[in-house]
């Protein structure tokens, strides 16, 4: 009987969701400057060395607000820090005019979340998000630098309120009243010298951002095969009450 109630607490407490979800914050606007040199052809074609200005970019990093060390100070701050398996930064990619890179994390990695709010003692209001990865060879020498930073600033504007990591925000830009500031840097280093490394790197200049908190989840539902567990359970329960029943029946 013991055994048969801890075989239901157990298939009770595992009934919860499968997946965390996870926050968002897009960036979308303008690139400003992009540079890709020896024709790596990520976002230009092959063979451009340069292109300035005009072309649209969606950049969007994909945040877990459970992980990574949180810091609160100075006054008016708060964010998230953390590297390898402990950054908050899951996933980072940047499309510009439709052509999208996925961000490596590398060997090694770090990734940041920030919120300032200056009514609480910042200079002024800021949302940031950046990640970076490093992958270095059994050599010692890097393979890949990958680096996705951007923040939007303002200290005549208030668009953060409170210092809450999960509050939502859907913010159009204007360029005379925030900054608004970007940078990636994309490098692939060859092993062998004379075939060329790929450089990729740029400005963007911010001219939406939104933040999508996580959603709240719902009631847990059981599995189908915890629910048959649970039946099993009951059963069990009620053939050992009906033979307690008869033992004392006939005692």
């Amino acid at each position: 009987m013991k055994r048969v109630l801890i075989a239901l607490a157990l298939a009770s407490g595992s009934a919860t969701a499968a997946h965390a979800a996870v926050a968002t914050l897009t960036f979308k606007g303008k690139v400003t400057r992009l540079d890709e040199q020896q024709g790596s052809g990520i976002f230009a074609q092959a063979g451009s060395l340069s292109i300035n200005g005009g072309q649209d970019f969606v950049a969007e990093f994909s945040i877990d607000l459970a992980r990574g060390e949180l810091i609160q100070f100075p006054p008016g701050k708060v964010a998230l820090s953390g590297s390898l398996e402990a950054s908050p930064i899951l996933s980072s990619y940047l499309s510009i005019n439709g052509i999208r890179y996925d961000f490596r994390k590398g060997d090694r990695a770090d990734g940041y979340f920030e919120r300032l709010d200056e009514e609480l003692g910042s200079t002024f209001d800021r949302i940031l998000a950046r990640s970076s990865g490093l992958h270095v060879g059994a050599d010692n020498r890097a393979d890949w630098n990958d680096r996705l930073n951007i923040s939007v600033s303002s200290n005549n504007i208030d668009f953060i309120n409170g210092l809450d990591l999960n509050a939502p925000l859907d913010l159009d830009v204007s360029a005379a009243t925030l900054g608004v500031q970007g940078s990636f840097n994309i490098e692939t280093f060859a092993a062998d010298p004379a075939n060329g490394s790929l450089h990729t790197r740029g400005t963007l200049r911010v001219q939406h951002v939104k933040f999508t908190p996580v959603a709240s989840q719902p009631p847990a539902v059981p599995e189908p095969a915890t629910w048959a567990m649970i039946i099993g359970g009951f059963g069990f329960i009620g053939a050992a009450v009906r033979r307690r029943t008869r033992a004392v029946t006939y005692a």
